[in-house]
């Protein structure tokens, strides 16, 4: 199966509450309508370094006080140390999927 790639975001911050990686900036609600982001959807990290891991959106999270976007965290398995700042969020779509 082809995938295609399409980058998200880079992350600028992240943070650990109770063993799950959350990252920052907020996800906006327009990139997770235009990308149709939802919790399972597949995900490449490319670090600075130059290594590339494979992972999923573990949830979409409502931040309090909502502030017009939602908070992206990564499986358990992620640990903050694997996210530095500026690695790149990219979805991976399948070729079933719109990349457009």
């Amino acid at each position: 199966m082809f995938a295609r790639r399409r980058l998200l975001f880079a992350v600028s911050r992240t943070l650990e509450v109770k063993g799950i990686v959350c990252i920052e900036p907020l996800v906006p609600f327009a990139l997770l309508e235009g990308e149709r982001l939802s919790k399972g959807d597949r995900l490449e990290l490319r670090r600075p370094d130059g290594a590339v891991i494979q992972t999923t959106i573990y949830g979409l999270e409502w931040p309090y006080p909502s502030k017009g976007a939602l908070i992206m965290t990564l499986p358990p398995q992620v640990k903050k140390t694997d996210v530095p700042e500026g690695t790149e969020i990219w979805k991976v779509h399948s070729d079933e999927e719109s990349c457009e």
